[in-house]
């Protein structure tokens, strides 16, 4: 309570979640570590590194906790993402969480990888996904669809991965 009392960070971005993502937070962690390492601050450049690491864990935890609820085989089940852009409140997809999941799934092969984002358009998600999966076999197992309740339905996981409004309280969303 007392960090999410600062103005400058707020309450907002004090949730538990599966990492952060988005196009500039990586980038400007990595110029951090840069700037240290060149003033020979080692243990600082270690340290923002470290915030790297513990993102891609929290990806490989979440990934490897869908592996485990679905006992230990994906093959040919569907697995629903809501959400792929980096954070409510935008379509902006770069680097998204939600890409680094979906590319970790697909190892397993399922039979679909089912996504949805209200605020995303299905070219945007594709463009996305086409960055960081070039496979076409595993491409053709991924398909956006138009609502929450098409991507969830018939599925083995549902993974919500950004926090929309539509996610949390699907009832008042339909309202």
């Amino acid at each position: 309570k007392g960090i999410g009392a600062d103005t400058r960070l707020g309450k907002k971005f004090l949730h538990a979640g599966v990492g952060f993502g988005g196009s500039c937070f990586e980038k400007d962690i990595l110029n951090l570590s840069y700037m240290a390492r060149t003033l020979h601050l080692d243990t600082v450049a270690d340290y923002w590194m470290g915030v790297l690491d513990i993102n891609k864990y929290q990806r490989d935890r979440f990934t490897q906790k869908v592996h485990r609820a679905l006992n230990g085989n994906l093959k040919g089940k569907k697995v629903a993402i809501l959400g792929f852009a980096f954070k409510e409140g935008t379509n902006d997809t770069r680097n998204s969480i939600a890409v680094h999941i979906i590319r970790e799934i697909s190892n397993e092969r399922p039979k679909e990888i089912a996504i949805f984002d209200p605020g995303c358009s299905a070219a945007e998600i594709m463009e996305e996904v086409r960055e960081h999966i070039k496979d076409e076999r595993t491409l053709s197992q991924i398909k956006v669809r138009n609502n929450w309740r098409d991507t969830t339905e018939g599925s083995s996981a549902i993974c919500i991965l950004t926090p929309w409004y539509h996610f949390r309280y699907p009832a008042q969303a339909q309202a």
